[in-house]
């Protein structure tokens, strides 16, 4: 009978012990990684619409100034749209009428203009591209897909490059 009830009792402890570990807070340690931070001289350029290719504009090693052109996707469905909603517009404004109308195709025609606007990759800096996928006119692009890297043009970044 005694070893019974050091058997539950064990058991009991063991329990209670186990039971405790949820409520206990423990401080680990965590040992600094070797990644290094991305240099700030390196921009990545990003797709930011999905699409067919239709032209490049620069080469690996290009030199390129804010706002060049660097990928351009097809946009002549945006195109044909937006001359569509401009035409529209000018219609209701000569003849003076549809007001409410006339709001949502100026907030369509915005709409439009962004989407067009996001199917030209453009340089955000002066540099030069290091690196460019090896991509060609035609092939669908994903949003969200590395196209280009560019060394941003400084004193320092030249040094590095030559």
């Amino acid at each position: 009978m005694r070893n019974g009830r050091k058997g539950v009792l064990l058991t009991a402890v063991l329990a209670a012990a186990l039971v405790s570990l949820v409520f206990v807070k423990v401080d680990v340690p965590v040992e600094p990684t070797d990644i290094d931070p991305p240099d700030p001289g390196i921009v990545p350029l990003i797709a930011t619409a999905t699409g067919t290719i239709r032209r490049i504009h620069v080469r690996q090693g290009s030199l390129v100034n804010e706002g060049d052109t660097i990928l351009q996707l097809d946009s002549r469905d945006l195109l044909l749209k937006r001359r569509i909603l401009q035409s529209r517009i000018h219609q209701l404004e000569a003849a003076k009428v549809g007001r409410t109308e006339l709001g949502d195709l100026y907030r369509q025609l915005e709409s439009c203009q962004l989407e067009l606007n996001s199917r030209t990759l453009v340089s955000p800096a002066d540099g030069q591209i290091t690196w460019l996928g090896s991509f060609r006119p035609g092939d669908i692009l994903r949003s969200g897909v590395a196209v280009a890297t560019i060394v941003i043009r400084s004193s320092e970044n030249v040094q590095k490059i030559q």
